[in-house]
């Protein structure tokens, strides 16, 4: 399986003077999501989504040998579909700002893929990340539960290509791992504050 991180977001709510992926939990927040896929034992390869928007972590990202494919930065779902434009397979699909994601996690969202789909969406229930404190983004109610997306998927890049009409899997996972992500000060603030890295 491929893991490909979404690395070229903007990070603008931030308002820390630097990108938001640079960010130190331990390490760079990028350097989390990176650890995390490789020690799964579930993710063969690597490869990060950059942009114009975030050119240090680009670096960063290059100076690693990490992988990667240049994006306009004008949106997440852009971005994506240019990255899956070229790829085959079952690709997992990672935000990069996800601090608390780790390899026992990326196994348990391998475990709740479902091949009979081209897509499975992960979500988390609403009022289980505001119990977090994190900023919510816009919700979708799925099975009777207003829900949000994590931007974690896993995709089958091969089957996607020649559909009209993508199948799509929505599974509920509430966990941590994947409901915290950085968007403001407040959250990096929380971050350190409240959560060992240990989990």
């Amino acid at each position: 399986m491929m893991g490909l991180v979404m690395a070229g977001g903007r990070g603008s709510r931030m308002a820390m003077g630097t990108e938001k992926l640079l960010l130190r939990y331990y390490k760079p927040v990028i350097v989390r999501v990176l650890d995390s896929l490789y020690d799964s034992g579930c993710v063969e390869d690597v490869l990060a989504v950059t942009s114009p928007n975030a050119p240090r972590t680009a670096d960063l990202l290059s100076r690693m040998g990490v992988h990667t494919v240049h994006s306009r930065g004008e949106g997440y779902s852009q971005d994506l579909g240019l990255a899956l434009h070229d790829l085959s397979g079952m690709v997992l699909v990672v935000p990069g700002d996800l601090p608390l994601l780790d390899g026992k996690m990326v196994r348990i969202l391998f475990s709740g893929y479902d091949p009979s789909y081209d897509w499975t969406t992960f979500l988390v229930e609403k009022h289980f990340s505001d119990s977090l404190g994190v900023s919510a983004g816009p919700s979708v109610i799925h099975d009777g539960r207003t829900c949000l997306y994590t931007g974690v998927s896993i995709v089958n890049a091969t089957g996607i290509r020649d559909l009209v009409m993508v199948r799509e899997h929505c599974e509920i996972i509430n966990d941590r791992r994947i409901a915290f992500n950085l968007n403001t000060r407040r959250e990096y603030d929380l971050l350190r504050a409240a959560y060992d890295p240990s989990i």
